[in-house]
């Protein structure tokens, strides 16, 4: 079954039957059992969603845009980002790789808005594992291992401009 919901209003013909507010949420796509279920478009406010649905939930694959020009497109699983996924941060921070309920979890890089980046394992969204970090305004690498967020050994070389 297809339908819109607007405001906590469902109709299988896709209309609305009063003036909506643009501040209510909007679904479009197929429910099961009054819910959410398959490919469909979710809107409140500024957030965005348009992805895979399932007993109403993001399940699947979608892209989630949080407002203005933070995004994320990925796999998701029971509402978190989990799986592969790409996040842009409003700050212009960009992170590619592996999430777990929410956290940055597994192997991923992130790409800082002032041209640092860190390529590497994460747990929990800390640093952790063996990573290398790059200081783009310095031209260094740094190589090592890390645990929760914090350098604990490696080596820092020069080597001018590199790309993750």
């Amino acid at each position: 079954m297809c339908s819109m919901e607007r405001g906590g209003r469902r109709n299988s013909t896709g209309s609305v039957s009063r003036i909506p507010n643009p501040l209510d949420p909007l679904y479009v796509g197929p429910l099961k059992r009054g819910k959410r279920n398959g490919n469909g478009l979710y809107k409140k406010g500024e957030h965005l969603y348009i992805g895979d649905w399932k007993d109403g939930k993001k399940h699947g694959f979608g892209k989630c845009v949080y407002g203005g020009s933070s995004f994320y497109d990925g796999k998701w699983y029971e509402d978190c980002r989990s799986g592969w996924g790409e996040m842009h941060y409003k700050n212009g921070e960009v992170y590619v790789g592996d999430w777990l309920m929410d956290k940055r979890h597994g192997e991923g890089i992130v790409t800082y808005a002032d041209g640092n980046w860190y390529e590497g394992e994460w747990r929990f969204d800390k640093k952790h594992g063996q990573g290398k970090l790059f200081f783009a305004d310095k031209g260094q690498l740094y190589c090592g291992s890390w645990m929760n967020g914090h350098a604990q050994g490696g080596t820092l070389s020069e080597c001018g401009q590199i790309k993750p």
